[in-house]
C-alpha cells in the first residue's frame, strides 16, 4: 500500500533577533488526509540541520539560536514521515538577526583633577550575549586625539596633563564591529587651578 501524501507548516517567532542573544520559537504542524502523522520533524538553518524533535498531535515546538552573524537566515521545517505517511517540507521563513547596540561607559581619574594631574580616561563598552571588540577614538580640541584597540571590552587612555584650568569636553567614538552597533559619547572633565 502507497503512503500518504503530507503537508508541513511551520511559524518562527519573533522573525527578528540580536545577534548572540535570544532566541526563534519554531512552531511545526503536519497534516496527512484521514489521519494524524506522527513520527520526528527537523529544523533547518541556513540549509544545516540545527535541531529536531518529535511530533505530538501532529505538532512539535522548537528553537533555534542564538544565532552568530548578522543577516538573514533562513529556516526550514522537514517532516521525515513515518510507516504511513511520506515526507514533506516548509515553505522557507525568515529569521532577521541585527547588530547589538552596545551601552559605553566613559569615566575619568583621578578625582578631582588639577592642572598637575596626570589624567586617563576609562571607556568600557558591553553587549548582548558577547564582548565588543574594535576601536575606540578619542578627540579633544581641533588636533588632539588617541585611538585605542578594546580588550576585554574596554580600554584605557593616558590623557596626560591640561592647562589652563577649566573644563574640557572630549567625544568618545566607538567604531563598531560585524556584530555590534557604533556609538558615541561625550564626556566633560573639569580641571582644578593647583
Amino acid at each position: 500500500m502507497s503512503k500518504a501524501g503530507s503537508a508541513t507548516q511551520s511559524v518562527v517567532t519573533p522573525s527578528q533577533l540580536v545577534v548572540h542573544s535570544g532566541r526563534a520559537t519554531v512552531r511545526a504542524s503536519v497534516t496527512a488526509s484521514g489521519f494524524t502523522p506522527t513520527g520526528n520533524v527537523e529544523v533547518y538553518v541556513d540549509g544545516d540541520l540545527a535541531t529536531s524533535g518529535a511530533l505530538t498531535d501532529g505538532g512539535a515546538v522548537l528553537q533555534v539560536g542564538p544565532f552568530s552573524t548578522v543577516g538573514q537566515h533562513r529556516v526550514v521545517v522537514t517532516y521525515v514521515g513515518d510507516s504511513n505517511t511520506n515526507a514533506s517540507s516548509s515553505s522557507v521563513q525568515t529569521v532577521t538577526v541585527v547588530k547589538a547596540t552596545p551601552a559605553m561607559t566613559v569615566t575619568t581619574s583621578p578625582n578631582p583633577i588639577t592642572t598637575k594631574s596626570t589624567v586617563a580616561m576609562t571607556v568600557a563598552l558591553t553587549a548582548p550575549g558577547q564582548v565588543p571588540t574594535g576601536a575606540v577614538l578619542v578627540t579633544w580640541s581641533k588636533s588632539d586625539k588617541a585611538v585605542r584597540i578594546l580588550s576585554g571590552g574596554q580600554v584605557v587612555v593616558a590623557l596626560g596633563q591640561f592647562s589652563p584650568a577649566g573644563e574640557y569636553t572630549f567625544k568618545v567614538s566607538y567604531s563598531g564591529s560585524s556584530t555590534v552597533e557604533a556609538a558615541t559619547s561625550t564626556k566633560t572633565i573639569t580641571v582644578l587651578k593647583r
